[in-house]
């Protein structure tokens, strides 16, 4: 069963020349799916648009089973992190929780109990005052306190301490743990292999990659070579996804499985095919960098 089908989404915006694509993108219920990509690559927009909060110029999107707009369907089935923590000003903590309370649906009081202790504000606080990291973490008890299908998280981590992300990340396991599905956006390239099923990296407003992480670890593999070696290999022996020349070394990107690796090193001694990381492969498409939303 899938949570989330996206066909062939355009997504444009007046006074800007970024345009969000995507041709196809799917998730299965229960994983948790990791957005990355540079500034502006386009994240908050994809989220934006699975909340209706912004709508395509052309695509289909569909949420649980609904379309996006469909929003008294799917109320009570999703929990979203925004970007920006905006929340009423001039509350406090304990205000904002109990007003909460009252009008958020399938609001569980046990659940937001347990996670007070975990992110310890004082409830006589007024929210104007709060860090960006005191509010993340509010706005992490007003999300977490929902049994909710679908966590859709905007930077759940921005602005907290290591402790403190490290309980955010254990959140989100224990939703996977419960059968609920996570979708969160990250630029912690750490915290993404540490914690995702599957993820899609974005840049410029396309996919340049997308996929079970543990699947894109077996499939893909690194050359680091001198570029005047380079042209000893023929073209056609690399599947070469991307290329990332420094100074006297390049850094290619190939895909192929551990047969197409041992291959590589019986044709061409000189060859070394490494392992890659999510930092490998995000430093490498993403070369050129983001573009503004």
């Amino acid at each position: 069963m899938y949570t989330m089908k996206i066909k062939e989404l355009c997504k444009s915006y007046k006074n800007s020349s970024f345009t969000l694509q995507i041709t196809d993108l799917s998730l299965e219920a229960g994983s948790i799916f990791g957005l990355l990509g540079p500034n502006g690559a386009g994240k908050t927009s994809l989220l934006k648009l699975l909340m209706d909060i912004v709508r395509p110029d052309m695509g289909y999107i569909e949420i649980l089973g609904h379309r996006p707009f469909e929003r008294e369907k799917l109320q009570a089935k999703i929990s979203y992190m925004p970007e920006n923590k905006n929340l009423y000003h001039n509350m406090t903590v304990k205000k904002m929780l109990d007003y909460a309370s009252g009008i958020i649906p399938g609001w569980d009081n046990d659940k937001a109990l347990e996670l007070k202790n975990i992110f310890p504000l004082e409830g006589k606080k007024r929210i104007s005052t709060l860090s960006y990291g005191e509010k993340t973490q509010l706005y992490a008890i007003l999300t977490f306190a929902r049994s909710a299908d679908l966590f859709i998280l905007d930077e759940p981590t921005r602005g907290l301490d290591p402790i403190m992300q490290e309980q955010m990340l254990q959140l989100i396991k224990e939703k996977s743990g419960q059968g609920k599905t996570i979708i969160f956006s990250s630029h912690q390239l750490g915290e993404i292999e540490e914690s995702v099923d599957s993820l899609a990296m974005l840049r410029k407003g396309h996919m340049v990659l997308n996929g079970n992480l543990d699947d894109l670890k077996s499939e893909l593999f690194l050359l680091k070579l001198e570029k005047s070696k380079i042209s000893a290999i023929p073209p056609s022996t690399l599947d070469i996804i991307a290329t990332h020349h420094q100074h006297k070394q390049s850094l290619i990107l190939c895909q192929g499985g551990m047969e197409a690796r041992q291959k590589l090193q019986a044709d061409f001694a000189f060859l070394n095919p490494e392992n890659v990381n999510i930092k490998d492969i995000f430093l490498i498409l993403m070369e050129n960098g983001g573009e503004e939303e």
